[in-house]
């Protein structure tokens, strides 16, 4: 039992330096002010424009690539997949 009492009387004791700190902190006499909302204004809506005219486009032309896609060569793998390799 001589264990238990060495408990309480550390629990006392710090109950005891609890109650005389909150004792020694000041007391708030004036309570703080309400801090008012921000409030901010809705966003405005976009002007209505109209759209900008589009110059004729020409449909026919075709796609020319430089180079056949079989001369084209695949990129580089880099990392250990492309060490894993060699």
């Amino acid at each position: 039992m001589h264990e238990w009492d060495q408990v309480r009387a550390r629990q006392a004791a710090a109950a005891q330096a609890r109650a005389e700190a909150a004792a020694a902190q000041p007391v708030a006499e004036v309570p703080a002010a309400p801090v008012a909302p921000i409030v901010l204004p809705a966003p405005r809506p976009a002007a209505v424009t109209p759209a900008p005219e589009v110059a004729h486009v020409n449909d026919d032309q075709e796609l020319v690539v430089s180079e056949p896609p079989s001369k084209i060569a695949p990129p580089k793998m880099s990392g250990l997949s492309a060490a894993r390799d060699e």
